[in-house]
């Protein structure tokens, strides 16, 4: 959960810190994207209806038999909520130059998150149900976490459209 700081880089903390905002940004910006697609190709391989809600589980459906990808994804879905408007105060960057090796490390403050927007995004709840205190205190090892998480969803979802989508009609589609 740590991003350690050679003798150039701890000159320039400000530039790193930038970094390692946009980097957060990039990753839940392409997760939310991913999500958004796979739910639109899923919900044409079945009779059900398959939308975001399929997903993105708040509280007021919480549920721990639920995949630890589901049960984890929806506080990245809360903190792109908050960044999508160029809000990242619920993250702070911390600099250690005490340590034997300098580093900086990213901490949660829960009482500078606000997910809530609009509409449906009040309707989730809580978006911390499905994380673990120390994830949520160090989001560099959630999403570490949510990272290894995805990888067996997306072997399972992989599995299950070999069997039951009909890939000949899916590139008809354009996906």
């Amino acid at each position: 959960g740590v991003v350690y700081l050679d003798d150039q880089q701890s000159a320039d903390s400000n530039s790193l810190r930038v970094n390692i905002y946009t980097d957060i940004h990039n990753y839940l910006s392409s997760l939310y994207s991913f999500v958004e697609e796979l739910h639109q190709v899923i919900n044409s391989c079945v009779d059900d209806s398959v939308d975001r809600d399929t997903f993105v589980v708040g509280s007021k459906r919480e549920g721990y038999s639920r995949p630890p990808f589901i049960r984890k994804l929806v506080f990245a879905w809360g903190l792109r909520n908050q960044f999508t408007h160029g809000n990242y105060r619920c993250l702070r960057i911390v600099k250690r130059e005490d340590a034997p090796r300098p580093y900086m490390r990213v901490r949660f403050q829960r009482e500078s998150f606000n997910p809530r927007g609009k509409g449906d995004l009040r309707e989730v709840g809580n978006y911390l149900w499905g994380v673990e205190k120390y994830e949520r205190e160090n989001p560099m090892c959630y999403f570490a976490s949510l990272n290894r998480h995805f990888v067996g969803f997306w072997s399972d979802v992989e599995e299950w459209f070999s069997r039951e989508c009909d890939w000949r009609q899916m590139s008809r589609m354009g996906r």
